[in-house]
């Protein structure tokens, strides 16, 4: 687990939420938040893609942000399994090995809901 980045997004992407198809997720970076859909799960890895997120607030550079969410086909595609704890971390494959392995200080996510959050601090 990395022990940086915003304390919401440490925390909740270590819930056992569960991924359903087609349904939403929220992909945790360092202090940003990005929404997407579940749109593959295959032998355990579960495949998100990113949504678009238009902002309607009118709040500026402000924590206080309300998005409207659609899908987007065209969206990053963000691979997820679980590690050895039973959470959901980011992984690749290695086609040298022939394995799926952790990303080094990847993306965390939750099942769920989809919520994008841009942190104007950095």
């Amino acid at each position: 687990m990395r022990v940086f980045g915003n304390l919401i997004n440490r925390i909740t992407e270590n819930t056992k939420s569960h991924p359903v198809k087609d349904g939403g997720a929220t992909i945790t970076a360092y202090s940003d938040r990005y929404a997407g859909t579940v749109y593959d799960i295959v032998d355990g890895r579960v495949y998100v893609q990113e949504d678009k997120a238009t902002r309607i607030d009118n709040n500026g550079m402000s924590d206080s942000q309300d998005y409207h969410y659609e899908r987007d086909f065209n969206g990053r595609v963000f691979i997820f399994g679980k590690n050895r704890k039973g959470r959901y971390v980011q992984v690749q494959y290695n086609a040298k090995t022939n394995r799926w392995n952790q990303v080094e200080g990847g993306n965390g996510v939750r099942f769920g809901d989809r919520d994008k959050h841009y942190d104007f601090g950095f």
